[in-house]
């Protein structure tokens, strides 16, 4: 009966410090956004783009489907904006690199801009501005929040984030490109 008891608890043991590790496990990663369904659209705002989400294997790196967006000619931006109410602007600070799946559909490179800004960002200054070069087919571009900086020098405040846009300034033509697995991970 000792021998029983004692063999259960140690199963049980077992299992307490396999669910520790896989939570642990999951506390290094956030998925932000999957683009799964229309619920995951809210709180984006599309500029000179259609959109709409796609199951194709082929582009979908995380679940079951991702975002396209068909960028449009146009002499602004063309993309898409998370603003303020978006669920994917919450729990960044916790964390050190974005990482974003990107497929670029057209045959040539294409050069994407990131914007973040936080709470304090009133113009092109005090907001981060970086811009990706993508080549064709599939990318990840990857971000060190913690080191997003402001034009102007100073930190940004990740905590604070309420806007945060992917787009292509002045785009020459129409193509695609695909966004999945926007994620969260510590280092």
């Amino acid at each position: 009966m000792r021998k029983l008891l004692f063999g259960g608890m140690v199963v049980v043991g077992f299992l307490v410090i396999l669910g520790i590790a896989a939570g642990q496990e999951a506390a290094k990663s956030k998925l932000l956004n999957g683009f799964e369904n229309d619920a995951d659209l809210a709180g984006m705002e599309f500029t000179d783009c259609d959109h709409e989400l796609v199951k194709d294997k082929a582009v979908v790196t995380q679940g079951e489907s991702a975002l396209k967006l068909k960028i449009k000619k146009t002499d602004g931006a063309s993309g898409v904006e998370f603003l303020p109410e978006n669920k994917m602007l919450r729990g960044w600070e916790a964390y050190d690199l974005l990482q974003i799946d990107v497929n670029n559909k057209s045959d040539k490179d294409v050069e994407m801009s990131f914007r973040f800004d936080d709470k304090a960002s009133t113009n092109y200054q005090t907001r981060a501005n970086i811009v990706k070069t993508l080549r064709p087919g599939a990318n990840t571009v990857k971000f060190m929040v913690k080191e997003l900086t402001r034009e102007n020098g100073e930190k940004m405040n990740i905590a604070d984030l309420n806007r945060v846009l992917f787009f292509v300034w002045q785009p020459t033509s129409e193509f695609e490109v695909i966004f999945d697995n926007v994620r969260l991970e510590k280092e």
